[in-house]
């Protein structure tokens, strides 16, 4: 096997390997283009993720300041509680203390001093049973003022409970809707642990994702450079097949030269003409 003939089959061997180079390196593009593509989907998922745990952490804060408030709300209310018991057990101790005049009949008071005071007024008694009467009289509007202040202490107190019950039904309301806050906070609490984990695994992912398109993009360079090379030495060997054929041409032409000179050489010695071309070749020393 001549040179060229080696120089040929090494260029075979090259464009080989060159196509193969490129096979590699398309697959190597696509796979690049595919982890490209799954990392635009996943910074979308982040952007988004982030977006949600804005809104999650907007709607924590609400919940926060309203359960704050209803706590506030709900300290007031067992303030005024506080408050109106010990109103209220005022007021018991002083209908307590009226029982007894409670049950007392107050039209029945008023009945009585008036037929006493009629008496007074209308017939003419005694010193001593007139003086008797007034004393009945006094002793009665005494008790008519009890039994008109029981009363009132009553009334007051049964209002003082009512609120109280108000007060109460207000207060466990208040209580209800604190529990429901703190279920909704809780939830909240959870979606946002969530949504963190997420995000953190997309995070990893796209730090995965970024690792291995650098490590890719490296390969691609590679290769890239791999191919170059041999394409380089692909034109060198092309470049040495025609410097070999230049040569074999320059090689060919001399040696046609050469017969003609000899043709004409022997022409002249016989006495014969020459040709244009003999007569060339005879005075040329290898260039035209």
């Amino acid at each position: 096997m001549n040179l060229e003939d080696k120089l040929y089959k090494e260029i075979d061997e090259v464009t080989e390997k060159i196509r193969e180079l490129k096979s590699i390196r398309l697959s190597l593009i696509e796979e690049l283009r595919k982890l490209r593509s799954e990392l635009r989907e996943v910074r979308t998922q982040l952007s988004e993720l982030r977006e949600e745990l804005r809104k999650q952490y907007e709607l924590l804060n609400i919940k926060k300041n309203a359960l704050n408030n209803l706590k506030n709300i709900r300290n007031e209310i067992k303030s005024k509680i506080r408050e109106t018991v010990e109103e209220l057990n005022t007021h018991k101790n002083v209908i307590n203390q009226l029982q007894k005049f409670i049950r007392i009949p107050v039209s029945r008071l008023q009945e009585r001093i008036e037929r006493l005071e009629w008496r007074i007024i209308t017939e003419s008694l005694p010193l001593e049973e007139e003086n008797k009467l007034i004393k009945e009289i006094a002793r009665l509007e005494r008790c008519l003022m009890k039994a008109l202040k029981a009363r009132e202490i009553r009334n007051k107190y049964l209002e003082v409970r009512a609120k109280l019950s108000s007060l109460r039904l207000e207060l466990n309301d208040v209580n209800n809707q604190i529990n429901s806050i703190r279920n909704d906070i809780g939830m909240l609490k959870g979606r946002i642990a969530s949504l963190k984990e997420e995000l953190n695994k997309l995070k990893d992912r796209a730090n995965e994702l970024r690792e291995s398109i650098s490590k890719l993009s490296e390969k691609i360079t590679k290769v890239s450079n791999e191919i170059n090379e041999l394409i380089q030495r692909r034109s060198e060997l092309f470049k040495k097949i025609k410097e070999i054929q230049l040569m074999k041409q320059k090689e060919k032409e001399k040696e046609i030269l050469n017969r003609l000179k000899s043709r004409a050489l022997e022409k002249l010695s016989r006495g014969e003409k020459l040709t244009f071309d003999e007569f060339k070749a005879l005075f040329s020393e290898g260039e035209e």
